[in-house]
């Protein structure tokens, strides 16, 4: 592949870019907008310079280029493993430990770790249940009657070729869907990575993974919103790799102009995803206490109602998650992906739109939750009997995750919404 020109910068920091990787950029970005459905932009260009605000892991600027952005909250090297436990499932044994094997742990970088713990996940699937086959319909012509007669089709023939028999049959093959699926994203691994023993091991698993057949070139349309057949559950932690990888399907060795493979991730949806997680967690933790409380994800709550012609619509609030205790909200939470300063707090329209989300609710406890890590800042609102009453800011932590680790989480927004 040729030797790969590293760029590394941190999100939403200026980048001093050259003419040729700032064009590169800025039609990846273009590109990336496109096939990740980003709602907000991958780059900004403003008088503070060109950054990246949108994105981290790595995109390929032309052949050859790759720039690797890191999150923008300090998180140290270990965010790598974070992201992949919130981005491919919640497994405790992968993030820990898989995605070591093999990697240089002087530059860690997100596609590298993803490609071990793929090529991980597959050996351990296939060296206990071996490769998936599933029953297939297959149609063919046969000199005995070893199936399905297609009676209509041989009546046009049988003058001719009285024992070419076209006939239906059921087989068991490892030629389907989910082994062509499975060795896509593993060839595709092979060709990106730069680890030696990483590249030898996907190419290995690609073949036994349909034995006899060359490796497919592409991987079947929609394969990433089909679920495992239950029997090869053993397989579940791979799918869920290759499904994510898939859902990003150009950014994983695009063709033509771009050389190289980057895997490129949105993290705002990772921090709402933790989030949720860990209220489901406190939820369960407090029914097994014999509470009764549930956790929601996003809900729309209405906040202002028509009153006359000239108010052309109602408006609402959706709060990225909620606490409910006997059918009654008690928190409300918004998720904030930004580097949140303690010194100066919450942004004035986030305080605006947690408070708005509370009171649409009828809850007494509003929280903006963000990525990092400091002492959770709390605030009392003032008017007295107005909900809410109290107003949090917490950090989740989100790039020291390990799964599991949304129980601590969790016990903790409770205990917030408790006091």
């Amino acid at each position: 592949m040729g030797v790969q020109r590293r760029i590394d910068c941190v999100e939403g920091e200026p980048l001093p870019l050259d003419a040729n990787d700032l064009e590169g950029l800025r039609t990846a970005a273009k590109r990336l907008r496109r096939e990740l459905k980003l709602r907000l932009p991958a780059v900004t260009e403003d008088d503070r310079g060109l950054r990246v605000t949108n994105l981290i892991g790595a995109v390929d600027l032309c052949a050859g280029t790759t720039l690797h952005i890191r999150p923008k909250t300090r998180p140290g090297d270990n965010w790598i493993k974070s992201v992949l436990s919130l981005l491919v499932g919640r497994d405790p044994v992968d993030a820990a430990g898989e995605r070591a094997a093999g990697l240089s742990a002087a530059r860690p970088d997100l596609f590298e770790a993803l490609a071990a713990l793929y090529s991980a996940r597959l050996e351990r699937a296939l060296y206990r249940d071996g490769p998936i086959v599933v029953m297939q319909r297959e149609k063919r012509i046969s000199a005995t009657l070893s199936g399905k007669l297609d009676v209509t089709s041989w009546s046009r023939h049988f003058l001719s070729n009285p024992t070419h028999f076209p006939i239906e049959s059921n087989r068991l093959t490892a030629d389907n869907d989910y082994a062509r699926t499975l060795a896509f994203v593993a060839d595709r691994f092979s060709k990106g990575t730069r680890n030696q023993v990483t590249k030898a091991r996907l190419q290995r698993v690609a073949t036994l993974l349909r034995p006899g057949l060359t490796t497919p070139h592409t991987a079947p349309a929609g394969a990433e919103l089909r679920k495992l057949p239950p029997q090869w559950a053993v397989y579940a932690p791979a799918w869920g790799i290759a499904c994510a990888v898939l859902a990003r399907r150009s950014l994983l060795g695009a063709d033509g102009a771009h050389a190289g493979i980057s895997i490129a991730i949105e993290p705002w949806p990772l921090l709402e995803r933790l989030l949720v997680r860990s209220l489901e967690s406190a939820a369960t933790a407090a029914q097994q206490a014999g509470r009764s409380i549930i956790a929601s994800g996003h809900r729309t709550l209405r906040l202002l109602e028509v009153e006359n012609q000239h108010a052309h619509a109602p408006h609402g609030s959706e709060p990225d998650g909620i606490l409910f205790e006997n059918g009654t909200p008690i928190a409300t939470f918004e998720a904030k992906y930004r580097d949140y300063d303690p010194n100066v707090g919450p942004l004035r329209h986030e305080i605006y739109q947690s408070l708005a989300a509370a009171r649409a609710a009828g809850a007494p406890v509003s929280m903006l939750v963000y990525p990092g890590n400091f002492p959770t800042a709390s605030w009392s609102v003032e008017r007295a009997g107005v909900m809410p009453s109290r107003l949090y800011a917490v950090g989740l932590q989100m790039f020291s995750y390990k799964p599991g680790g949304e129980k601590r989480r969790g016990e903790e927004l409770l205990a917030l919404a408790d006091a």
